[in-house]
C-alpha cells in the first residue's frame, strides 16, 4: 500500500469513527427533551473538548508519533459516542461530545501532519484529496445515520455497532503503518509547552475560520432546519448533510486542478462567492429543493478551506508542522467556541433562517484574506 493511499484511508476511517453523531443530534435533542438554546449550550461540549487538546496536541503528536496517536485516539473517538447515546441529561451528553471532541482534535491534528509529511516526501499534492475522501466517509457514515434516523433505530443500537468496526479497522490500518520522515523547519529544538499562536496562524485562522463554522452549522443545524420548516417525512428531513457532505467531497478531489488553473488566491474567492450564494439560497428557500441546492453550494464553496488553512500551517517552515497545525486549531476552536450556543440562541429568537444568515459576513472575512494563500508553496522539503 503506497503513502497516499494509506493516508487517504485514515483519514476515511477517522472520519467515519467521528461523523456518526451529526445525523442523530435531533434523537438525542429530543430523547433529552432540550430546546434549541439547551442544545446549543450542551453543543459547547465539543469545541470546549477540542479546545483543551489542542492545547497539548502538538506535544503529544511530537512525543508520541502520528501513528500511536492515531492508533489509539481513534476507538477512543468511537468510544465515547456510546457515552453520548446512554446521556441521561444535557450535562452527560456535554460531556460525552467532550470527550468525543478531545480525541477527534488529537487525532485530526496527527493525521494532517502525516498528510503534510506525505506531500513532502513525495512531492504529490494530497491534502485537499485526504480532505475529500474524508468527506466521502462522512457522507457514508452520514446517509447511514439518515437510515438509522428514518427507521428510528436506537441511537444505543447504532454506535454501539460501529464501536468494534472501528476498533478491528484501525488495527488492521495502523498496524503497519510507517510514518513519513518530519518536514524540515527552522523553530527552535526546545518547545515552548503550548502551541503559540503567530501572525501568521491567526491569518490563516481568519481564513479557515469560515469553512469550520459552515461545516458546523450545517451538521448541527441543518437538519433541524429541515424538520422545523418544511413537512416532510423523517428520512427526507436528514437529506441536507448528505448533500453538502457529497458536493464537499466531489468539490476536494478536482479543487488541486481547480486552483492550478485559476491560482490558489482567486479560485478560492471564486468559490466563496459560490457558498455565499448558497447561503442566501437557504435562507430564502421557498422549497426544499431550492434548500438543498444551497446546501450543496455551500458544500462546494468552502470544501478547500480547511485544508488549505492546515496545508499552509504546515508548509511555513518557521517551527515543527504540529505546532502550527495545532496552534490555527486551537484559536479556530477557541473562536468556535460559543458559535453553537449563538447559533442556537438566535434560532430559538428569531428563527432558524437567520442562524443561517450569520455565515455571511464569516465568508466575506474569508474573502477578503484569502491572500495569505501565496505563502503555501514556499515550502522545505523534509528533512
Amino acid at each position: 500500500m503506497t503513502l497516499q493511499t494509506r493516508i487517504k484511508l485514515v483519514f476515511l476511517l477517522q472520519s467515519i469513527a467521528g461523523g456518526a453523531m451529526v445525523t442523530r443530534i435531533p434523537d438525542l435533542q429530543q430523547g433529552l427533551g432540550l430546546s434549541e438554546g439547551e442544545l446549543g449550550l450542551v453543543m459547547m461540549g465539543q469545541p470546549l473538548g477540542a479546545l483543551f487538546m489542542f492545547l497539548f496536541a502538538s506535544r503529544l503528536v511530537e512525543r508520541f508519533g502520528t501513528r500511536l496517536s492515531l492508533m489509539v485516539f481513534i476507538p477512543v473517538m468511537a468510544g465515547f459516542l456510546i457515552v453520548q447515546a446512554l446521556a441521561t441529561s444535557g450535562l452527560v451528553l456535554g460531556a460525552g461530545l467532550f470527550g468525543f471532541a478531545a480525541a477527534f482534535a488529537l487525532t485530526n491534528v496527527a493525521m494532517n501532519v502525516e498528510a503534510d509529511r506525505v506531500e513532502a516526501a513525495t512531492g504529490d499534492k494530497v491534502m485537499n484529496k485526504c480532505h475529500g475522501v474524508w468527506s466521502y466517509g462522512f457522507l457514508a457514515t452520514s446517509l447511514l445515520g439518515v437510515a438509522m434516523h428514518g427507521g428510528h433505530v436506537p441511537v444505543l443500537y447504532h454506535f454501539g455497532g460501529l464501536f468494534p468496526l472501528v476498533v478491528l479497522a484501525t488495527i488492521w490500518l495502523l498496524g503497519p503503518f510507517q510514518a513519513a520522515a518530519p518536514r524540515a523547519h527552522k523553530g527552535l529544538t526546545r518547545r515552548p509547552a503550548f502551541a503559540v499562536p503567530t501572525l501568521l496562524t491567526l491569518t490563516l485562522v481568519a481564513f479557515g475560520f469560515a469553512g469550520g463554522m459552515t461545516e458546523m452549522g450545517t451538521r448541527i443545524w441543518s437538519i433541524i432546519y429541515v424538520r422545523d420548516t418544511f413537512v416532510v417525512p423523517a428520512w427526507v428531513e436528514s437529506l441536507t448533510l448528505p448533500a453538502f457532505s457529497f458536493f464537499m467531497a466531489s468539490a476536494r478531489m478536482g479543487a488541486d486542478t481547480f486552483l492550478r488553473w485559476t491560482g490558489a488566491v482567486r479560485g478560492v474567492r471564486i468559490m466563496l462567492a459560490i457558498a455565499m450564494l448558497g447561503v442566501l439560497f437557504v435562507v430564502f428557500a421557498p422549497n426544499l429543493y431550492l434548500a438543498l441546492t444551497g446546501f450543496a453550494m455551500m458544500g462546494v464553496g468552502v470544501c478547500v478551506l480547511f485544508p488549505l488553512m492546515l496545508s499552509t500551517a504546515a508548509q511555513a517552515g518557521d517551527r515543527p508542522a504540529s505546532e502550527n497545525v495545532a496552534a490555527v486549531t486551537l484559536v479556530n476552536s477557541l473562536i468556535m467556541l460559543g458559535s453553537p450556543a449563538l447559533m442556537g440562541l438566535v434560532a430559538e429568537a428569531f428563527g432558524i433562517r437567520v442562524t443561517f444568515g450569520l455565515l455571511l459576513p464569516i465568508l466575506m472575512l474569508s474573502f477578503s484574506v484569502a491572500g495569505v494563500l501565496r505563502l503555501r508553496d514556499q515550502a522545505p522539503r523534509t528533512s
